[in-house]
């Protein structure tokens, strides 16, 4: 009959696992790589990570045995520097492919970079209808999930009348699009 493991033998096992995870995400995170994993990736890529994570630490440390590798990792110095050198590694790794192989990307969408970059400045904002309107971004929402929205502040819409003649008119304090509404933004200087 298989023996049960002790608490002792499942905390040295969950201290061994955990800084994978944490390695892991960073790692993604710095690299500015915005796959989305399964559940089941993320747990083997974590898993993987945490082997090679204590590599390094096995030969820091000098573990020569298992039981070695239970008396010392619940120390609290050992523990501190196992999660320091994770962070470490998920940090340096993953800004070295950023630095590599990703310098030339921005992390989260178009709509997002924009957002965070632009709040404030004058845009022009075709629409899907075929109106052009003008003004200042008040307030842009940035989440990448839900519904995308723009509000512009002291709007103008070009009108264009009979003699062909083009004219920007007043059309309010502001005015709201989403997303859908939107088929370009300019921004003007």
């Amino acid at each position: 009959m298989a023996e049960i493991p002790s608490l002792t033998e499942t905390f040295v096992v969950i201290i061994l696992i955990a800084p994978g995870f944490l390695t892991f995400r960073l790692l993604i995170w710095r690299a500015k790589y915005e796959f989305v994993f399964t559940d089941l990736q993320t747990t083997l890529w974590s898993l993987i990570s945490s082997v090679i994570v204590f590599i390094p630490f096995s030969l820091i440390w000098g573990f020569d045995s298992i039981d070695d590798v239970e008396q010392k990792v619940l120390q609290s110095s050992v523990i501190a520097s196992y999660f320091v050198l994770s962070v470490a590694l998920g940090l340096g790794f993953g800004e070295i492919i950023r630095h590599l192989f990703r310098k030339n990307i921005i992390q989260g969408s178009v709509w997002v970079s924009f957002a965070f970059a632009n709040v404030g400045d004058w845009v022009n904002v075709d629409t899907s209808k075929g109106s052009v309107y003008r003004g200042w971004i008040r307030k842009m929402s940035s989440h990448d999930i839900h519904k995308r929205e723009l509000e512009l502040g002291d709007p103008e819409i070009l009108e264009e009348h009979e003699n062909g003649k083009k004219i920007w008119k007043s059309v309010g304090y502001s005015v709201f699009f989403t997303e859908l509404d939107i088929i370009r933004i300019t921004r003007l200087k």
